[in-house]
């Protein structure tokens, strides 16, 4: 569950957040939209305990191996199969060989585990 009220943000003179309210619940896919510099960066580092809001509460209470972040750049080698994208990230955080392919079957990408992701 992640649960956000009130977050407040400044740098210097330049409020980027003001007054931010929402809550996310278990097992529930939200998106955080907006233009560029409208504060979605400086909102996911308070989430991530990378800075500090100014006022306000902002709450995660989800394992990290439960938490998925997609930002501006997806990070992803566009010429490497889905499969081998995941495998990269499997090995980094030491997970068994298995949960590369469970997880693109669990988001419905199972097919698509042999294709190139440029090609998706």
């Amino acid at each position: 569950m992640i649960r956000v009220r009130g977050v407040e943000k400044s740098f210097g003179e330049q409020k980027v957040l003001l007054g931010v309210d929402f809550e996310v619940g278990e097992k529930e896919i939200f998106g955080l939209l907006g233009p560029s510099g409208s504060g979605k960066t400086t909102l996911i580092n308070i989430l991530t305990n990378q800075t500090e809001a100014d006022s306000g509460d902002a709450f995660v209470e989800v394992p990290p191996f439960e938490t998925g972040l997609m930002l501006d750049e997806d990070g992803l080698y566009s010429r490497l199969t889905c499969l081998d994208n995941l495998d990269v990230f499997r090995r980094i955080y030491s997970m068994p060989p298995e949960k590369s392919l469970e997880a693109l079957e669990n988001v419905g990408l199972g097919d698509a585990a042999k294709k190139p992701v440029a090609s998706l």
